[in-house]
């Protein structure tokens, strides 16, 4: 990536003091895949302008570089050839489909429990259908109806009631 080279002797050329800290930055990446702000010796704002500037991209587990021979060569003042330059960090262009992953045991489980349901509709499907028709009686299993039909008739439901004012219902 000749841009992150270019970009590095930019920074390197606007804080000199970047000089003695970018090294051990590189020394950090090279140790480690992933590593996070504390582990290198930088100041915040620095490190906030690296990653700005893509120096430094953020990874799932924490920061890298983005090519550490771009940046190598900015501290030596070298400059990358094509070749050298591919040779940095892998990138794919591109989308990356991924099908999420199942458990077997699960999907067996939901499975068993979808044909379970299905054969008692099965059985129970007469006694709801009649004629074409849904009955609310074989489809009532709270006894709604039975609610509907007893509940206003009981006496103790009519002391619970609210009461409506004459003046309202006129």
């Amino acid at each position: 990536m000749d841009d992150v080279r270019e970009v590095t002797a930019q920074l390197l050329a606007d804080k000199p003091r970047l000089t003695d800290e970018l090294p051990e930055v590189l020394a950090v990446d090279e140790q480690h895949s992933s590593w996070t702000f504390d582990d290198i010796p930088v100041d915040s704002g620095t490190f906030g302008e690296l990653v700005s500037r893509g120096v430094v991209e953020k990874t799932g587990s924490g920061y890298r570089l983005a090519d550490r021979q771009a940046v190598q060569a900015a501290l030596t003042g070298e400059t990358i050839e094509e070749d050298t330059a591919s040779e940095g960090r892998d990138f794919e262009v591109g989308f990356d489909f991924s099908r999420p992953t199942v458990e077997r045991d699960v999907a067996v489980a939901f499975g068993g429990v979808l044909v379970l349901v299905l054969v008692f509709r099965m059985f129970s499907i007469q006694s709801v259908f009649q004629n074409g028709d849904i009955v609310l009686l074989a489809n009532d299993p709270y006894f709604y109806r039975y609610w509907l039909q007893r509940l206003p008739r009981a006496p103790e439901a009519r002391s619970h009631s609210p009461r409506v004012s004459r003046a309202a219902s006129r």
